[in-house]
């Protein structure tokens, strides 16, 4: 019985690990092909997203629920019309969005459906002047 407690917790302990571990090399990697672009000055998000993803729609809803300003920092980008871009980014899963602070470096990459209350707290941490 012990055994199989300590077999499940290292279990969970990998699985937490691998994904932390994944997400750190998934904002590097995002760090990196932003530096390349160079576009520091704003705080912006990178929405990539697909026609054919259907939490992507879902994602475009919450997007679309934000405010004007919140909207404004918003780049929708299509994998399928720039797959290059999407390599660059290491984009693994759609929907995925991309904080980006005011001087360029990646603060958040969120793999996935994400609620427009959480992005909305995450961007308004780095819009304060």
């Amino acid at each position: 019985m012990v055994e199989r407690l300590f077999i499940t917790l290292l279990i969970g302990a990998l699985a937490v690990g691998a994904y932390l571990l994944l997400n750190h090399w998934q904002r590097r990697r995002a760090a990196v092909a932003n530096l390349q672009k160079g576009t520091p000055g704003h705080t912006r998000v990178l929405y990539f997203h697909s026609q054919y993803c259907g939490a992507c729609r879902t994602q475009g809803h919450y997007l679309a629920q934000l405010d004007d300003l919140h909207r404004a920092l918003i780049e929708p980008i299509d994998v399928d019309q720039s797959p290059e871009l999407a390599r660059q980014y290491n984009i693994l899963t759609l929907p995925t969005t991309i904080l980006i602070d005011r001087e360029g470096r990646v603060r958040y990459v969120n793999s996935g459906l994400v609620n427009p209350f959480k992005l909305t707290r995450q961007l308004e941490e780095y819009l304060k002047f």
